[in-house]
């Protein structure tokens, strides 16, 4: 991977020259692939924000060898939360009078929102594939397909399919070329595309924690509107709506942006007005680096520090810390995450660490809950470091 700005990085949906904003050093477990400098470029023309030096063959083996999707309890096909966004897709649908449509879903996952319009009694064929295959169901006789395979390399003939979804696809794959090529290839002349990515235009308005819509490591692309409008009309694709909403998961509340558009010879869109998301990046570095600071400046008098909860932000911020010169430690409840190191460090059971020194509870999304424990099983609450 090339850790190096370079002047001439073109923009991968609009093809204009993008801009280089800022590097973000990643980590992960391991001999992960996330252990590098993320250089991460923006687009003027369209808006795009995205990272330059990593590509889908990566990213591929960090869904085969490193993903735990199937792990978390945020892709709980059974929470009310899920429950609820599955209505919302569906209703979208249903606005266009497609009710019934055959549907195959692109990144199916554990099957969701498949398993979903079968239950409220969905006429058409419905079909799924995924990459990783811990999370994919195994096809079974109840009207449901499930199929291994790759969103560049659908397992599909041509023009055989009238519906294709792509709910948190996008954001995850380098060359979106060949994923809407794919796309076209296999509908047919009418077909009809239906893409949800995080609403990066508004991201400062639900931030969550410090930096954690930039520490998601796999979002590789953050869309703006004008973007993702950009692609489809790239391929033939005609807009027929843009749906913004604020969608729930059994964990936080995101920004979500949908588009449905049709398959169309001469496709031609009106576009909107851009948000520069390029500035908010740079605030979400910055507030990264403040965090490091303050959390050196709480454990100064103490030599031992204990990080409790693998989590996506703290991939973010260890790189930051690593130079401190203090005693580290690591714990999360997660038996697969304890079988595994960060930079030769152990990953300890939560019981299983000595209550001293100061910790450091990083995830955002379960501070709460290990705050609670920790007190629980000793650690001093004036000896609490929350990341936020």
């Amino acid at each position: 991977m090339k850790n190096n700005p370079q002047s001439d990085i073109f923009c991968p949906i609009c093809d204009n020259n993008s801009q280089y904003i800022v590097s973000w050093d990643y980590s992960g477990l391991n001999n992960s692939i996330f252990n590098y400098t993320a250089l991460y470029y923006g687009c003027y023309s369209c808006g795009l924000i995205f990272i330059s030096n990593i590509n889908d063959d990566t990213l591929s083996n960090f869904y085969r060898d490193e993903c735990i999707y199937h792990e978390k309890d945020h892709f709980d096909i059974s929470s009310n939360e899920n429950i609820e966004k599955y209505s919302c897709y569906q209703s979208i649908i249903q606005k266009f009078n497609l009710d019934g449509i055959p549907i195959s879903d692109i990144g199916c996952g554990r099957g969701g929102f498949l398993y979903w319009l079968k239950q409220n009694n969905w006429k058409g064929r419905l079909s799924g594939t995924d990459i990783d295959l811990k999370s994919i169901p195994i096809s079974e006789n109840n009207g449901i397909e499930f199929l291994e395979g790759r969103a560049i390399n659908l397992p599909y003939k041509n023009g055989s399919q009238e519906m294709l979804t792509y709910f948190h696809v996008l954001e995850h794959i380098k060359n979106i070329d060949d994923v809407l090529a794919e796309s076209y290839r296999v509908l047919n002349d009418s077909g009809y595309i239906m893409i949800e990515v995080p609403d990066s235009e508004k991201y400062k308005d639900i931030p969550i924690g410090t930096a954690f819509w930039f520490s998601i490591r796999e979002h590789i692309y953050h869309f703006s509107a004008n973007s993702l409008i950009s692609a489809l009309n790239k391929f033939g694709f005609q807009v027929i709506t843009i749906e913004r909403n604020l969608l729930s998961t059994p964990e936080f509340k995101y920004p979500s942006l949908i588009i449905l558009a049709q398959k169309k010879m001469n496709a031609n869109n009106n576009f909107l007005e851009k948000v520069d998301i390029g500035k908010y990046l740079i605030q979400s570095k910055i507030e990264l680096e403040q965090q490091v600071s303050n959390v050196k400046n709480f454990a100064m008098n103490s030599s031992n520090i204990t990080f409790w909860g693998i989590s996506q932000q703290l991939f973010s911020f260890l790189p930051l810390f690593m130079s401190y010169n203090k005693k580290i430690k690591l714990c999360d409840s997660s038996t697969t995450l304890q079988n595994s190191k960060y930079k030769n460090i152990s990953i300890h059971r939560p019981n299983s660490i000595t209550t001293e020194g100061v910790l450091v509870i990083a995830p955002y999304l379960h501070t709460k809950t290990i705050y609670n424990y920790a007190v629980k099983i000793g650690w001093p609450k004036d000896m609490i470091y929350c990341l936020q």
